[in-house]
């Protein structure tokens, strides 16, 4: 698993993706090696730094596996973290646009992709404006 800040939101926003078709629900080792990182950093560095959201990526609806990988993750963290309804689905012109250097917007504006980010966004913006207390000690 791998976490990046969104251009567009890295001084306030701490993204976690998670590729859904990828995760294995029993180990929970990438998520585990992110929180520990968060703590690292919070002691060292930024003690208010914290999870803003867990954003399903590689959603792939068809299959059980998918389906049962988001459920997995919002029963383990729902009540702890933000996880977004938005899910970024598994979409050839979405990785044909990272090859070809251009955003998944600007290289399909109307693709699922695109739409699924832009309902990101909005979800964000909401959330951002309404922040709801969650529980984050399970960081410290």
């Amino acid at each position: 698993m791998k976490t990046k800040p969104n251009d567009a939101f890295a001084q306030v926003w701490q993204r976690v993706k998670e590729p859904a078709a990828l995760f294995d629900p029993e180990s929970l080792k990438g998520l585990i090696a992110l929180v520990k990182n968060i703590q690292m950093v919070r002691r060292r560095i930024n003690p208010k730094l914290s999870i803003n959201g867990i954003v399903m990526t590689m959603v792939d609806n068809r299959t059980n596996l998918s389906k049962d990988v988001c459920a997995a993750l919002r029963r383990t963290y729902g009540q702890k973290l933000c996880i977004y309804k938005s899910e970024i689905p598994v979409c050839t012109r979405a990785a044909e646009s990272t090859a070809s250097g251009h955003s998944a917007l600007q290289y399909d504006p109307n693709g699922k992709a695109s739409r699924a980010y832009l309902a990101l966004a909005k979800e964000v913006v909401d959330h951002e404006r309404a922040p709801q207390v969650r529980d984050q000690s399970f960081i410290r």
